[in-house]
């Protein structure tokens, strides 16, 4: 680990747990806490870009107004000689990302994780913030294994005037085609409903729902909706599943789910109805199987009591 930047007393550095262009994750300490441990992210630079600061602030401030058991809470935030800092909630599971190096989940626990971050994006959006970029690198899972949304850095407090005309933000691989075209005014909750259902999509197959060799590739991709069912990545998912996906990722965002909490009821709905067609296909194959045997037993014991068929005599 580098040298430990100047930091209140009250916190005491562990280790780097990341780092980005613009700031580092630390694992922390709060002795105010009797030791209790933190993420402290900090700004690298004493004196940070204007709009960079200013994002950084924000992330403090609306992650702070919205508790649910499905978000990061920030604890604590400030600036320190001349640093910005930011104290979250430790969560020790890593990142749904992290998990995808293992490969794609197992369609029911993909579909548990997304109606449980849904719910938690349903309740951000009850107090009027947009995230903007969700994506598994910015799910963190506790020890339960239930999601933590986290990174607010891109949120949007609905009149807020941060963001300006033209300037698009997100994640090309995530982001929704309205962020892309930097369309202001239309960057809304359901821009957050295609985030859902581009998390889901790689929790499903792997992959994000738009790729490309360069940045202008995904965002043209992007643009023009092209995005590669799920099931011709993986034939074996349910079609019912897949289609609640694809709603999720429409191009129009009027022809996505109307809100997180109705992509969280179809996930819901989706994984009750699952294990009883997971019942009925082994009884099925079951019933068939017993069919044929009683075909193959009835065709022996009859054969020979059957008499051949007639052979056309000379005419």
């Amino acid at each position: 680990m580098s040298p430990p930047p100047p930091l209140p007393e009250r916190y005491e550095l562990v280790r780097e747990l990341a780092r980005g262009g613009m700031g580092v994750v630390y694992l922390a300490r709060d002795r105010a806490l009797a030791g209790r441990e933190v993420a402290l992210k900090l700004l690298l630079a004493a004196l940070p870009d204007e709009v960079e600061a200013e994002r950084f602030r924000r992330e403090a401030e609306t992650a702070s107004r919205v508790q649910h058991p499905g978000l990061v809470r920030v604890l604590d935030a400030g600036t320190f000689a001349g640093r910005s800092y930011l104290v979250q909630e430790y969560v020790p599971g890593g990142s749904l990302a992290e998990r995808l190096t293992r490969g794609p989940l197992d369609p029911d626990e993909a579909a548990r994780l997304c109606a449980l971050i849904a719910r938690a994006i349903a309740a951000a959006h009850a107090t009027g913030v947009v995230h903007r970029d969700l994506k598994p690198s910015n799910v963190l899972t506790d020890e339960f294994g239930s999601p933590r949304v986290t990174d607010f850095g891109l949120a949007q407090v609905q009149a807020s005037r941060l963001t300006q005309t033209g300037e698009i933000l997100g994640t090309p691989g995530f982001m929704a085609p309205e962020q892309a075209q930097a369309l202001r005014g239309e960057v809304g909750p359901l821009a957050d409903v295609y985030g859902l259902g581009a998390t889901l999509y790689a929790l499903l197959t792997g992959r994000p729902p738009v790729e490309g060799p360069t940045l202008l590739a995904q965002l043209e991709a992007l643009i023009s909706g092209r995005v590669r069912p799920p099931r011709e990545l993986r034939p074996e998912l349910d079609p019912r599943l897949e289609q609640i996906v694809l709603r999720a990722l429409a191009l129009d965002p009027s022809e996505r789910f109307p809100s997180a909490a109705a992509f969280a009821d179809a996930l819901e709905d989706w994984r009750a109805a699952e294990p009883t067609r997971r019942a009925a296909r082994p009884w099925g194959l079951a019933l068939a199987a017993t069919a044929a045997l009683l075909a193959g037993a009835l065709g022996v014991a009859l054969s020979p009591e059957t008499p051949p068929a007639a052979t056309p005599g000379p005419a």
